[in-house]
């Protein structure tokens, strides 16, 4: 935070700020240009008064005093001025010359916020309206007395907008009569009673009405626009030479990735084992479902209107780039570029985020994503498979499992659906869906988004109308009787969220017959990068209580993303049907689930065996001529280096690191002890050299078999469920498969569920689709 000394845009007005006609410009540019900032991050400040704009030791405005945020306090502080009776400059003013509190703050307040009487919608435009007030004092004398400044700044107030005769353009004098009258144009534009007449800050700054800014900055940004437009000319490599050329300094060298190693002196390995077996375990589902693993490119251009939180980078060309926010549009580029037709992919990479500190490491994010390429512009399977697969997941991982996940659902085609029945125009669709986004990604409050969506001009009655469907978020099966108003209507509203609802249902209804145990909510206020998506949305998602509030949290997100595609493809290539939906999942929480307390699946160890030697001799030729047949083997084995450490602090090693086996070397001894590290117990063999990885393959092996019983289970269990959906009227052979493990044959059962089946010890084919709508499992 900057320091101000005692300098604020009321000691400016009163010292006749108005003769300087080129400071009171740049001062009003640098108010507008705060503004804009603050109404873009969905803000409205409500307290704008000289008093709170600031001036720094260069003359720049800083604006300040973000404290009054209720309308209650702004309509008490205006009854406050009918009252108030103001006779001499002592009694009413302060010590900068400004009116105290309660008057001051009231003077400055839009008519719709003083407005006691109906209850309405306000948004960014009252800090226009108290722009207003701050530019007419900034344009006009000092006023000496109390009294005088509020006689003459509640005439200003009238919806008649009564200024000054001395001020008004139509007695004035030719010398003064231009300035007056683009003053008083400004003026009257920011203080009109209807908020939807008044500008926004980017409409002020764009207008005609304000002069250019200084000499100075227009040509250094001529210069610069200049220089980038050719980027062959000298001045544009000089300009890339002197960014590359910039001196690191130790600070920079030093802060830049310290967030990195917090963990210095309580590293671990435990996060680097939970990760491989969490990649284990995902590979192994996905690779069950036919995918295989695809890294697409990095780096990938990088135009003007990404998100802020995009990493961009620049090389020596000057060419801008940005590292992957997500595993989904290098992938989109991908498979249009290649015209990828069939595919299902899988991959786990680092996303990246910009830090929210200047000249930081950007954050990285490890995400897994699961997509799925077909020919197929109908087919609505691959939608409920990429749900399938996160079910699957979390049904794998006994953490998550007591989250209690659900599907958060959506279609681009009822979001536009509701748009279009709230009377949006088609050219602010996207804009509203920026709104909506950000709000969730930031969690703004719903004064936040009204806010925003009132910037567009919208009416109250359109925000109201749409801050009712956007709230909308109830069980798949009660939430059609929310939009009845939308599907009972005719026109393209009505068509479009019929399209949207028959989809979405199709899809739940996929996914649950293929075994998806998440509960579907219809969440109509879901706007998940709508630019990508042209199709269902869906997230999947937990609820969790921090700091007494419900929070959402987000596990899984995606959707179809064919749009996507035809964005990237080439122009002028052959047409080819490409339909993508994909899924992305947060790796680092399904990691801090297995890292959170103990586990009920231990974490893989490195290394199985452990070879040393004690005694006087090293033995190394020994020692290394074992590991090579360890190595050979297939076994984790590696080296003990101290041949000086006694054998009790060895095994404390091989128990910090969990290393299940000791294979011990002895000088005059011609076998070796091999030691079995138990939780609970120790049991020793003597072997001949050429007998350990035999006798070790078999223990580990044994361990290992045990480990996966509780897998096997679970296997059997599901395909069991599976079993249970089906009846035997749709089954034409199902022969006798209890002499592989199974159950035995169907013929003797009556219609209805087939009794349980365990996991044959051969490969079964399901095979669908035949002419009697049958299945038929091949052994």
């Amino acid at each position: 935070m900057e320091f101000c000394e005692k300098s604020t845009l009321r000691n400016v007005i009163d010292a006749g700020v108005y003769q300087d006609v080129d400071r009171v410009w740049q001062l009003f540019r640098e108010i507008i240009e705060g503004l804009l900032h603050i109404h873009e991050q969905g803000m409205i400040h409500r307290d704008l008064k000289p008093v709170n704009i600031f001036l720094d030791s260069n003359d720049h405005v800083k604006i300040g005093d973000f404290g009054l945020a209720t309308t209650d306090i702004i309509a008490k502080q205006q009854n406050t001025l009918l009252k108030l009776s103001v006779s001499s400059k002592s009694d009413s003013m302060d010590d900068g010359g400004g009116l105290t509190g309660k008057v001051g703050t009231a003077l400055y307040v839009s008519p719709e916020m003083s407005d006691t009487q109906k209850r309405t919608h306000y948004n960014q435009k009252v800090d226009i309206y108290s722009l207003g007030i701050m530019f007419f004092e900034m344009c006009y004398r000092p006023l000496n007395t109390g009294m005088e400044r509020v006689k003459i700044l509640t005439n200003l107030r009238q919806p008649s907008i009564e200024l000054p005769a001395d001020f008004d353009e139509a007695t004035l004098q030719n010398q003064k009569k231009i300035l007056h009258l683009i003053q008083a144009l400004i003026v009257r534009w920011l203080l009109n009673h209807n908020p939807m007449l008044r500008p926004t800050c980017k409409e002020l700054l764009q207008s005609d009405r304000l002069p250019p800014p200084p000499l100075q900055e227009a040509e250094l940004n001529e210069v610069l626009r200049s220089a980038i437009a050719n980027p062959e000319s000298k001045c544009y490599k000089h300009m890339l030479n002197a960014v590359f050329s910039q001196p690191l300094t130790p600070a920079m060298d030093f802060t830049y990735d310290s967030d990195f190693y917090r963990t210095v002196g309580n590293w671990s390995l435990r996060p680097l084992l939970a990760q491989h077996q969490v990649t284990d375990v995902l590979e192994r589902v996905f690779r069950r479902h036919g995918a295989v693993r695809l890294t697409s490119p990095l780096l990938m251009p990088c135009d003007a209107n990404v998100n802020e939180s995009h990493v961009r980078l620049m090389d020596h060309s000057g060419s801008i780039v940005g590292l992957p926010y997500d595993l989904r549009a290098s992938f989109a580029r991908y498979v249009a570029r290649h015209g990828v037709s069939h595919l299902k992919r899988y991959t786990m990479e680092r996303v990246f985020r910009e830090s929210r500190l200047h000249g930081l490491h950007p954050r990285e994010l490890t995400a897994c994503a699961f997509d799925v390429v077909t020919p197929n512009t109908a087919s609505l399977v691959p939608d409920a498979e990429v749900l399938c697969v996160v079910s699957e997941i979390i049904a794998e991982f006994p953490r998550l499992q007591g989250r209690n996940f659900y599907l958060r659902i959506n279609h681009t085609a009822l979001l536009r659906a509701i748009l279009v029945h709230c009377g949006i125009a088609e050219e602010l669709h996207s804009e509203v869906h920026a709104i909506l986004s950000d709000s969730q990604q930031e969690k703004h409050r719903k004064l936040q988004i009204q806010t925003r969506l009132c910037s567009l001009s919208l009416s109250d009655d359109t925000v109201d109308a749409l801050n009712s469907f956007i709230q909308i978020e109830r069980p798949y099966a009660q939430a059609s009787s929310f939009l009845r108003k939308i599907t009972k209507s005719k026109g393209p509203a009505a068509s479009l969220a019929k399209k949207g609802l028959h989809e979405m249902e199709a899809i739940i209804s996929h996914a649950q017959r293929m075994g998806c145990s998440l509960e579907p909510v219809l969440a109509v206020g879901l706007v998940y990068s709508v630019h990508q998506f042209s199709g269902v949305i869906y997230q999947v998602v937990a609820d969790v209580r921090r700091k007494k509030r419900t929070l959402l949290d987000v596990f899984a997100a995606g959707g179809r993303y064919d749009a996507l595609i035809s964005r990237y493809r080439k122009p002028g290539s052959a047409p080819v049907f490409q339909c993508v939906v994909g899924i992305s999942l947060s790796f680092d929480k399904i990691l801090a689930a297995q890292l959170d307390g103990d586990c009920d699946n231990s974490l893989p160890t490195r290394c199985d065996v452990l070879v040393c030697s004690i005694g006087h001799k090293a033995m190394l030729r020994e020692k290394m001529s074992m590991i090579k047949d360890l190595w050979a083997a297939g076994l984790h084995a590696e080296l003990h280096l101290d041949a000086t450490q006694l054998l009790e602090d060895v095994q404390n090693h091989c128990r910090a690191n969990e290393i299940s086996h000791l294979v011990i070397f002895k000088d005059l001894e011609a076998t070796v002890k091999v030691k079995s590290l138990d939780a609970e117990k120790v049991m020793e063999k003597r072997l001949a050299p050429t007998e350990v990885a035999d006798y070790l393959l078999t223990k580990i092996s044994q361990a290992t078999n045990r480990n996966d019983l509780q897998d096997t289970s679970l296997g059997s269990s599901k395909l069991q469920s599976l079993a249970s959906n089906l009846s035997t009227e749709n089954c034409t052979c199902l022969n006798s498969i209890n002499q592989y493990g199974g159950c035995g044959s169907s013929s003797g059962n009556s219609a209805g569920a087939l009794p349980s089946v365990n996991i044959p010890s051969v490969p079964l084919i399901i095979l669908y689709g035949l002419k009697d709508d049958s299945f038929k499992l091949l052994l």
